[in-house]
């Protein structure tokens, strides 16, 4: 889940009319993470170390050492995905649904 999969990511989104806050691609083991202009904030992450496709929300918790940093929490985890674009498009749908969905295909609903 490289680059391809970050602008086939930003292609689904963006062709749904979503809008991208801030994204990132190209970190290290070619992680990436694409954020949305929600409310609450939503992002789509792929942990390239651990192989972990994942849709966080931005909390309004704050950490403890950084006051103006709000903490971020999983939503939706997809570990090792079998099926790179089947993870992908079933984190679009937990994305579109926000916090408040229920469980999606090929990943565990965390939150």
């Amino acid at each position: 889940m490289g680059r391809p999969s970050f602008d086939r990511a930003r292609s689904l989104l963006e062709a749904q009319g979503t809008r991208i806050a801030d994204w990132q691609d190209g970190g290290p083991f070619g992680s990436w993470y694409i954020t949305l202009g929600a409310d609450p904030p939503l992002r789509l992450v792929w942990d390239g170390r651990d192989k972990w496709l994942r849709v966080d929300w931005q909390t309004d918790k704050t950490h403890p050492l950084a006051p103006d940093f709000r903490i971020w929490e999983s939503l939706w985890v997809c570990k090792r995905p079998a099926n790179p674009d089947q993870a992908l498009d079933a984190a679009i749908v937990e994305l579109n649904a926000g916090p408040s969905a229920s469980d999606g295909a090929d990943g565990e609903r965390v939150g």
